[in-house]
């Protein structure tokens, strides 16, 4: 089987390397073997062999400048195939990772943002390289099985793009499930959320100070107005979503939970929000407390772990997610006059 690997990075390494020979060239410093023989931590021969491939490649290699034994190498004059910003490896990877993470926006303008980031970059690149640098999207797989669709969104989502870079209000027509007709509200957008691959809207509504969440997919028209608005020189969306355990807004409460053994690395792996503590038991089990607000979200959370995770305080919390475990099963057993959730409410 061919070594997609260590093609791999063979690639990135060379690519990194031009990028450092075009950033030292323009001083007619150059940039030694030696140098990038250490920073690499491979063979002298390597080196020499990855500038031997770029030079094949059509880029315009020279050695500038010698000292004893010391090459120093760089690029002779401008190279037109290379961007006018210089990437490494890591900024490489970075972007066909993210290209891959905005997937779940396909048709919307993030997306389409994101591939022409991508096209701008593939065209610095000489055929040889761009088709081995194709490789990295075999390395980097992000994994999109629930997500909502947006294509058809595309237009609000432009809209929604503009009003927020000039501030300016908008009239929206939205479906709310909860609702049988739609409503129509001038709000003043002041940004977007991505929570769990959903889009969301944060806009001041009428007279008040705390955003409205509103899901972009149930937008059903927008208008964006010629009045502009301007935010409190001291308001901060992420400040206000800092509290929260997910979309959800509710007064911050202390929460505590334990992790069955079985179940005790995952809190040891995953921050579930910043506040989070962890302290480990005799028995293997861990508890976590959390001070966050949204607790219809900590109730669903709590029951995608099943048996796995005990709230062990507020009461209210473990009530609620005992209450609606029971309603589950009721639907299971077939008693339709069973014990109905704590909260009726839909998740946002």
């Amino acid at each position: 089987m061919p070594d997609h690997a260590g093609r791999n990075n063979q690639i990135v390494r060379q690519w990194s390397i031009l990028m450092r020979l075009a950033a030292n060239s323009r001083s007619g410093i150059g940039v030694s073997v030696k140098e990038l023989q250490d920073e690499y931590v491979v063979t002298r021969r390597t080196i020499e062999r990855d500038i031997e491939g770029l030079t094949e490649a059509g880029f315009p290699i020279l050695l500038l400048r010698q000292e004893g034994q010391l090459k120093f190498w760089g690029l002779t004059q401008p190279a037109p195939n290379l961007p006018p910003f210089p990437l490494d490896q890591d900024e490489l990877i970075a972007v066909y990772l993210a290209a891959g993470l905005l997937e779940f926006f396909e048709g919307t303008p993030y997306q389409e943002g994101m591939d022409r980031v991508r096209t701008k970059i593939a065209a610095t690149l000489p055929p040889r390289v761009l088709a081995r640098l194709d490789d990295i999207r075999d390395h980097f797989i992000p994994m999109h099985r629930q997500r909502a669709t947006y294509a058809a969104k595309r237009d609000i989502i432009a809209a929604l793009n503009r009003a927020l870079l000039s501030q300016r209000q908008c009239r929206i027509v939205y479906h709310a499930p909860s609702r049988a007709v739609e409503r129509e509200h001038v709000v003043r957008p002041c940004g977007i959320l991505v929570h769990r691959q959903i889009l969301y809207l944060a806009a001041l509504v009428g007279d008040r100070t705390d955003p409205t969440i509103f899901a972009v997919a149930r937008i059903r028209l927008i208008e964006v107005l010629d009045a502009h608005f301007d935010l409190p020189e001291d308001w901060s969306l992420a400040r206000y979503v800092d509290p929260h355990f997910g979309i959800w807004k509710g007064t911050p409460a202390k929460i505590a939970l334990r992790f069955a053994p079985h179940a005790a690395h995952i809190p040891e792996e995953i921050e579930f929000h910043h506040t989070q503590k962890i302290a480990k038991n005799d028995d293997g089990s861990v508890d976590v407390e959390m001070t966050v607000g949204g607790l219809n979200e900590v109730v669903w959370w709590v029951l995608s772990y099943a048996d796995a995770v005990r709230v062990l305080r507020p009461k209210g919390l473990a009530d609620r997610v005992r209450d609606t475990a029971r309603a589950i099963s009721a639907l299971y057993d077939g008693d339709r006059d069973g014990a109905k959730p704590a909260s009726r409410k839909k998740r946002p």
